[in-house]
């Protein structure tokens, strides 16, 4: 999903997916919260760490101005198009388009583009509207230099850095696929070879 979130339109330069919105009606807004807090940032005494805790039914978050509302779409979308992020992309009538295309779906119990199962096809038309922006983001970090087998560290010509070393997400050999957890067995495996590789480094004294 996030392939498709950050996916890059080269011939006009920009990322025309970023941001997107997250669009509900009234009755998804009284669905529940739209964020949970992440589990396993519970502390021993059952709290929860550094977690945002959501409103049962987003008012905090609409009060807050990170969800807009609209009494239409064409209200909401003009809202949309205010944030210069937006770039003025959303139109009322495209959306409309995707709506009815997307409740089309729900009344055939069947989602052709995503696959999503019957039970979570619930159809939008209960006014007002609500869109919240999304931004993607990483559940990992995986930049930084390149390495070679050797774990050294290689400058822009692809020759080693005298005495320079990495293991792990720093310059991760995972880059083009991250996930969590990938990298604590490359972690280990380079950690080991930066080490012994390392160690057979000659001492330098400061003169």
């Amino acid at each position: 999903m996030w392939r498709e979130a950050v996916y890059l339109d080269t011939k006009l330069g920009r990322y025309p997916r970023i941001p997107y919105y997250l669009v509900f009606d009234e009755k998804g807004r009284l669905a529940g919260p739209l964020g949970r807090a992440n589990p396993r940032g519970l502390l021993a005494d059952g709290s929860v760490h550094n977690f945002y805790e959501w409103s049962n039914d987003a008012s905090a978050e609409v009060k807050k101005g990170w969800i807009m509302k609209g009494d239409t779409l064409e209200e909401l979308v003009a809202k949309i198009t205010q944030d210069p992020q937006s770039e003025g992309l959303m139109e009322s009538a495209v959306l409309q388009q995707t709506i009815d295309e997307y409740n089309g779906y729900c009344a055939a119990g069947h989602d052709p583009q995503f696959g999503r199962p019957a039970n979570w096809l619930k159809p939008l038309g209960t006014p007002p509207y609500y869109a919240m922006k999304m931004l993607p983001g990483g559940m990992s970090t995986h930049g930084g230099p390149k390495r070679n087998t050797r774990s050294q560290v290689i400058d822009a010509f692809g020759k080693p850095i005298p005495r320079l070393y990495a293991a792990g997400e720093l310059g991760s050999i995972y880059y083009f696929q991250p996930s969590a957890g990938s990298t604590l067995g490359e972690a280990l495996a380079f950690g080991r070879i930066a080490g012994r590789n390392a160690a057979a480094e000659s001492i330098r004294r400061a003169a």
